[in-house]
């Protein structure tokens, strides 16, 4: 089987070209959403006010975690169960390629369509209402990809419902970890078997309050990514794409 390299520059280009624009018009709504009303009710001076600057901060934030994250699902969503509903992937892979090789690099080419979509956000941001950097922001849409990203892939690999199963678990590890805090017995165990939906958010804080990551989740996250993605890779070399 030969690695697929030839077909990077097509995966990238059906990243940018195909999610780029969804991520951009959904990205550009929900930060009217967050933004309008503010700029609305506090006039001109939205941006410098104290009070103002306090609530632009808090939709930063808001903005900041939530932006990522429909990122990450719009670029996984289907990422290998769209080839098989079709059956694209006959085409694909009528030559010796590697199924494994072929999808690990169409997820690190929709990790770059997710980071460049994030970062012309940004300059959108920082055009239309004030100065930011764009590291903090990258750094966080880094962490939730790797999390839920690999799990994403995992779940293309083993259903053609992977979207739906991606947003269930993910929502239903995000509510039980957070009423599960300081939990014992059982609910504590399934509290760290589920996707580190907590320590992901965390992490997001940290980066953009400028504190110190916590290693324990930033070890956890990197785990638990780092299992996701071996195990989609053994599931894509063993599962036959048209079963």
């Amino acid at each position: 089987m030969s690695l697929p390299l030839r077909y990077a520059p097509w995966q990238l280009r059906d990243v940018v070209l195909g999610r780029g624009p969804q991520l951009l018009v959904i990205g550009g709504l929900l930060g009217a959403q967050f933004l309008l009303p503010l700029r609305l009710g506090a006039g001109a001076g939205w941006t410098t006010v104290p009070e103002s600057v306090a609530a632009l901060d808090a939709a930063v934030a808001a903005l900041s975690g939530l932006i990522p994250t429909v990122a990450t699902l719009l670029a996984v969503q289907g990422i290998v169960s769209a080839d098989r509903r079709s059956g694209h992937y006959r085409l694909l892979f009528s030559k010796p390629v590697s199924v494994a090789g072929y999808y690990a690099q169409a997820f690190l080419a929709n990790l770059a369509g997710v980071l460049l979509g994030v970062l012309a956000l940004v300059g959108l941001f920082v055009l239309l209402v004030r100065p930011m950097s764009p590291l903090p922001v990258l750094a966080g849409a880094l962490v939730v990809y790797l999390a839920m990203g690999t799990l994403g892939l995992l779940l293309s690999a083993l259903t053609r419902l992977d979207w739906i199963v991606l947003v269930l678990v993910w929502a239903g590890a995000g509510l039980a970890q957070g009423a599960w805090v300081g939990a014992a017995g059982w609910r504590w165990v399934l509290a760290q078997l589920l996707p580190p939906v907590r320590r992901v958010g965390e992490l997001q804080s940290a980066v953009h309050g400028g504190a110190p990551l916590d290693a324990g989740a930033l070890g956890w996250v990197l785990g638990y990514a780092v299992l996701c993605f071996a195990l989609a890779l053994v599931v894509l070399r063993r599962r036959p794409l048209g079963a």
